[in-house]
């Protein structure tokens, strides 16, 4: 073999071995930390991973429960109050799959308040606590909710500012809310600048 046809197979055998390498790398990026691909769940509206361990979106169809449960979700929060779909049993669809399934029902603008953010981050922080790596899905019917209580998590619970909550939101699901959201927040911090300016 001639030092020419030698250098060929190195070349093609380099070749080989980037393509694998790469075919890897896309493979674990479409992957959990755990190993359990989002890949396989398909058609809930407006649906994705925005931060390790948290998947969000819409509603879900009977048919999803499953999948979500492969992907390695152990629970389900759901945002709707229970007149928005009546007779969809989702609790025993969600427990029927292994998932521990929650209800925190934000039905209008009113609900987009200080108790019902604080209740959802004494849920999310349950889970962090007793069971570090689970998966938790968050869903209402688009979710636009599920950004909108999450950009009002951010800073009403932690602290961040307006911007950075809407944000945070918007990378949540958070789309025909925002001005809402960005309108409670505004009042929230005049009304803390107020208390300040009294004490």
């Amino acid at each position: 073999m001639t030092s020419s046809n030698i250098g060929q197979v190195l070349v093609k055998n380099l070749a080989v071995t980037l393509a694998l390498s790469m075919t890897m790398l896309i493979s674990g990026l479409a992957s959990g930390a755990d190993g359990k691909s989002e890949a396989g769940v398909t058609g809930i509206r407006n649906f994705k991973a925005p931060a390790p361990g948290y998947l969000v979106g819409g509603q879900p169809k009977a048919g999803h429960f499953l999948a979500l449960a492969d992907t390695g979700v152990k629970h389900v929060i759901n945002l709707r109050p229970k007149d928005e779909l009546p007779g969809f049993p989702e609790e025993t669809l969600a427990t029927a799959a292994g998932m521990n399934y929650h209800l925190l029902p934000v039905a209008s603008v009113d609900d987009l308040n200080l108790a019902n953010v604080q209740a959802l981050d004494q849920l999310l922080q349950k889970f962090i606590q007793k069971n570090g790596e689970d998966k938790v899905f968050i869903h209402c019917a688009s979710g636009n909710r599920v950004g909108a209580m999450m950009a009002l998590r951010s800073a009403l619970i932690y602290g961040e500012n307006t911007e950075a909550a809407m944000t945070l939101g918007k990378d949540w699901g958070m789309t025909s809310l925002d001005s809402t959201v960005r309108r409670l927040l505004v009042d929230h911090n005049r009304e803390n600048t107020k208390i300040i300016s009294k004490q």
